[in-house]
């Protein structure tokens, strides 16, 4: 690739690693599981196939110990019930993410 100098008439788009679920408590989302891969800090992320197309879930321990590759095909309902609480007892988007997951039955 060439080092081309930057121009004042460039134009640039950004680009993310995904379309990631950015629930608020209370928000339910329902998929099939169709991938899992190393996010950030080798930490997994999930990847959803929903009616809006392949939605990807941030890494968390809850999802860590449930979602793994053994249920790839397997549709899911994972409600997000809120952050988890600091020392104070306040619910705290530094903590950790609570979920509570159902898996449809054969």
């Amino acid at each position: 690739m060439s080092e081309d100098k930057v121009k004042p008439t460039d134009k640039w788009k950004k680009v993310s690693g995904g379309n990631f679920w950015k629930p608020d408590k209370g928000d339910t989302i329902i998929g099939v599981l169709v991938g899992l891969r190393e996010g950030q800090y080798k930490r997994k992320v999930f990847d959803l196939q929903t009616d809006k197309g392949v939605i990807t879930i941030p890494s968390s321990s809850v999802l860590e110990g449930i979602l793994t590759e053994d249920k790839l095909e397997r549709r899911f309902r994972i409600d997000f019930t809120g952050w988890g609480k600091d020392r104070a007892g306040e619910e705290t988007k530094g903590a950790y993410r609570n979920y509570d997951v159902f898996i449809l039955e054969e």
